[in-house]
C-alpha cells in the first residue's frame, strides 16, 4: 500500500464526510421514491375530479353568457368559486364514485339559486335553459354552441336576400324571415 492510499485510509473526517453523503444519499432517494408514489395518487385523484372540473367550467360559461342577454349580469370569478367551493363543502360524501355525481349536483343547484335570484323575472327561463344546454353539450354532445346563441340573441342577417313571400306570409316582417332562413 502507498503512503497516499495510507493517509486517504486514515483520514476520518474524509471518511466520516463519505458515510455521511451515502447517509443523505440514500435519504434523498427515499425522498424521490415518496414523491413518485405521491404524484401518482396525484394523478389518480386529479383524474377522478376531472368530471367535477368540466362542469364547474362549463356552467361558467353559461352564467357569462348572460352578459349577452343583459350587460348587468356580470358576475365575479371569485362570486363564482366561492359557490363552487360551498357546494364542495356541502355535496354529501356517499361512495367514491357518487361522491363526484353529489358535487356536481350539489354545485349545480347553488349556482342556479345563487344566479336566479340577480336575474329579472323575464330572463330566469333563459338561464335554466342555458344551464341545461350546457350540461347537454357536456354529457351527450346533443347541442351545438351556435344554436344556444341563436336562441338567446336571435339571427345576426338584418336583411334576407330574398324578400318575405309575401303571398301568404303578411304578418311575418322582412326581419323575421331572415332569422327564419338563417335558423
Amino acid at each position: 500500500m502507498s503512503e497516499a492510499q495510507g493517509n486517504i485510509l486514515d483520514n476520518e473526517e474524509l471518511i466520516n464526510t463519505l458515510q455521511q453523503s451515502k447517509v443523505e444519499s440514500n435519504e434523498i432517494e427515499e425522498k424521490l421514491k415518496l414523491q413518485e408514489v405521491n404524484r401518482e395518487q396525484f394523478k389518480t385523484l386529479q383524474n377522478f375530479y376531472k368530471d367535477c372540473a368540466k362542469r364547474s367550467a362549463n356552467l361558467y360559461f353559461a352564467v357569462a353568457d348572460l352578459a349577452m342577454i343583459e350587460p348587468v349580469y356580470q358576475f365575479s370569478l371569485d362570486f363564482y368559486i366561492n359557490i363552487f367551493e360551498r357546494a364542495v363543502e356541502r355535496a354529501p360524501f356517499g361512495g367514491k364514485n357518487e361522491r363526484v355525481k353529489n358535487i356536481n349536483a350539489t354545485f349545480t343547484q347553488q349556482l342556479f339559486q345563487n344566479i336566479i335570484r340577480s336575474l329579472l323575472e323575464k330572463d330566469k327561463l333563459t338561464f335554466s335553459l342555458l344551464l341545461c344546454t350546457r350540461i347537454l353539450q357536456e354529457e351527450r354532445k346533443v347541442v351545438l354552441q351556435n344554436e344556444v346563441r341563436f336562441a338567446m340573441v336571435g339571427g345576426t342577417w338584418m336583411d334576407s336576400q330574398s324578400c318575405t313571400p309575401k303571398q301568404h306570409l303578411d304578418w311575418l316582417s322582412n326581419k323575421q324571415w331572415a332569422q327564419l332562413q338563417e335558423l
